[in-house]
């Protein structure tokens, strides 16, 4: 019979909700969990899994201050750079569709894009910040928060400068190789990266708590709200443009069948998925849109999916065994430390193994 149990942290501040589905009693990860919200005064869900199954979930803090709410299990974050591989897995259905393709010249898709970074760029190199395409997106973002501009525009002031090096010889994290991906994607399909997202996951996958926000992410219903570590306010924006670089947001049972679904191949084909998992650059573990890590597990060498990201004060980390299905996914809104979060991970890895 499966086991369950439900249990409350020492902290009176934090509510703990603890679900464990196992065939046989074995010992919670609760002392570990205990330990990690105490140091890092964690605020947020933390949720362990094997393939599409919840192990142990915990909710943690309050999402909201006034009026106060609590986190629960359903509570939404933001996926800061995650969505950077929600983006890769929405254009490789389109190559799967063959609308597109990750290795033909940029300019196939935007004629009136300059033609000679259009000629060397390919939305392999976009995707996997391979192509030498300045950042000149984030400077411009953060001296004006307010900025607004329709695809074509955005790729037009920010995504049209000179190649700092040739496509493919060197690797630097670039936001501007998004704006070119949207717009190919779109000029390609005739259809809007939000309607793709959607008809690519949040419908096959039935998702009520997953989507791309833009604007102000508090007015997402059932979002968290972003505040440093200090309760002080530090509120998440989002201008369109940038929606497929960081605009994703989701909470953690949803993340856990996103997880499932791309890694179990039910969303791409064989020869999609297998490109989504190709370390391209191995210094930076870099393959499409995210990270490939590899850890010993029971003392077998496995590839393990490792997305990150961060937006204001939100952190979410979303790890998961390649095949086997173990996962790991931690979400916070009062800016934890990313490499506790990373080290954490790895010891529910180890945990579930």
């Amino acid at each position: 019979m499966p086991l369950t149990r439900r249990r409350f942290l020492a902290n009176s501040s934090l509510a703990l909700l603890t679900s464990v589905l196992k065939a046989e009693p074995t010992s919670s990860f609760a002392e570990t969990v205990q330990r990690y919200v105490d140091a890092q005064h964690f605020s947020g869900v933390i949720l362990l899994g094997r393939k599409q199954h919840i192990a142990e979930q915990y909710a943690l803090g309050d999402a909201r201050t006034e009026p106060k709410i609590p986190v629960t299990v359903d509570t939404i974050f933001e996926g800061g750079s995650i969505s950077k591989w929600i983006a890769s897995i929405v254009v490789l259905k389109q190559v799967d569709a063959a609308r597109l393709s990750l290795d033909v010249p940029i300019s196939t898709y935007l004629p009136a894009f300059r033609k000679d970074n259009g000629e060397k760029l390919t939305l392999a190199h976009l995707m996997s910040h391979q192509s030498g395409v300045p950042n000149q997106v984030i400077p411009a973002f953060r001296a004006d928060r307010t900025l607004q501009a329709d695809p074509d525009e955005a790729v037009a002031r920010w995504a049209s400068g000179d190649l700092q090096f040739e496509p493919g010889s060197q690797w630097d994290y670039s936001h501007s190789n998004w704006l070119l991906v949207r717009a190919a994607l779109e000029h390609a399909t005739g259809k809007t990266y939000e309607e793709l997202a959607g008809e690519t996951l949040w419908k096959p996958l039935r998702l009520k708590h997953s989507g791309i926000f833009h604007g102000a992410s508090m007015d997402v219903p059932g979002m968290a709200e972003s505040r440093k570590a200090d309760g002080t306010a530090d509120p998440s924006t989002m201008p369109s443009f940038m929606a497929m670089a960081g605009g994703f947001y989701t909470n953690a049972p949803e993340m856990l069948r996103i997880l499932d679904a791309v890694d179990s191949g039910k969303i791409l084909s064989h020869t999609s998925t297998e490109r989504l998992f190709t370390i391209r650059m191995p210094q930076q573990h870099y393959a499409l849109g995210g990270r490939v890590r590899m850890r010993t597990l029971a003392e077998k060498e496995r590839a393990v999916l490792w997305e990150d990201g961060s937006n204001r004060s939100f952190r979410m980390l979303a790890v998961r065994v390649r095949g086997t299905g173990e996962s790991v996914i931690v979400m916070n809104h009062r800016g934890t430390d990313q490499p506790a979060m990373g080290d954490f991970a790895d010891a529910g890895l180890q945990w579930l193994s």
